[in-house]
């Protein structure tokens, strides 16, 4: 299963039509699923609610991230599975990448880092 995470229909039909089995709109909820996290904004974003639903509780195997804001790392972290990997391939400028030390360990997580020019 590959869960592709955007914004915009462009992008939606995009990552489908590139074989994604699922598209989550990160600034969009899908009906239903994830819409109790946003009514607490001190609990997991939509996007966490949204794989963990789709991959039955399990969490993602990996999560490779192009960048994005400060919830993009965190909520990667969280939507992992046991062993799980975050690989960072693109990055924001001036970003910062925290991540509790609790969560890495606990979850036995690995991070990987890819520079490509």
């Amino acid at each position: 299963k590959v869960i592709a995470i955007d914004t915009g229909e462009q992008k939606r039909k995009l990552c489908l039509d590139l074989g994604a089995s699922h598209f989550i709109d990160f600034k969009h909820p899908t009906s239903g699923v994830g819409m109790e996290a946003l009514a607490d904004s001190t609990g997991p974003s939509h996007v966490v609610s949204e794989i963990l639903a789709l991959t039955n509780g399990q969490g993602a195997r990996v999560a490779i991230l192009y960048g994005g804001g400060a919830a993009t790392y965190s909520d990667a972290a969280v939507y992992l599975r046991m062993g799980g990997c975050i690989m960072l391939v693109g990055v924001s400028l001036g970003g910062t990448f925290q991540l509790p030390i609790l969560l890495l360990v606990t979850k036995a997580l690995t991070v990987k880092a890819v520079c490509a020019a």
